[in-house]
């Protein structure tokens, strides 16, 4: 996705008619810390994690009936999957991606927006940056978020430091 670092601030303006203050605010943070993650993890391909980023609760506010209508038109969808309505949101946002954000559809993302919830044994570095991502992003306020966050940066920075 060449041109995505183009796009990211046109992305950013979009996925906002999608979501409420309080949801766009989070989606900014998990933004800016999938950046982070990404400039030690995977300095290549920064964009598109930002792209995937900003697009990973697109489905989120989409009403329950909405979303069920559309995991039912997935037959990837498991039973287990409709089980977890948590989830449901992360199922459907690749199907919002490819309707509406056609040029972001790119298999990095559609994968890390589909498991950046329930994650998934196979999942790639860039999904695991976007999974981890929303865990830890500056917003989050648990204990045990602000120690993950606090302790991973701490090491990333003294890894590269220590190159």
């Amino acid at each position: 996705m060449q041109n995505c670092e183009y796009k990211i601030d046109a992305l950013r303006d979009a996925v906002r008619a999608y979501m409420s203050e309080k949801r766009y605010v989070h989606t900014l943070g998990v933004e800016e810390m999938a950046k982070q993650l990404a400039k030690y993890c995977l300095p290549d391909k920064i964009a598109p994690i930002r792209c995937a980023a900003l697009l990973h609760d697109i489905a989120k506010e989409m009403p329950k009936e909405e979303q069920l209508s559309v995991l039912a038109s997935m037959p990837e969808i498991t039973d287990s999957d409709l089980a977890s309505s948590p989830a449901h949101h992360a199922f459907c946002a690749p199907y919002l991606i490819k309707r509406d954000f056609p040029e972001f559809a790119t298999p990095d993302i559609l994968s890390a927006v589909f498991n950046h919830t329930t994650g998934h044994p196979n999942m790639s570095l860039f999904d695991e940056i976007i999974f981890l991502a929303d865990y830890i992003e500056e917003g989050r306020e648990y204990a045990e978020c602000i120690r993950i966050r606090e302790s991973l940066l701490n090491k990333l920075r003294s890894a590269k430091d220590a190159e």
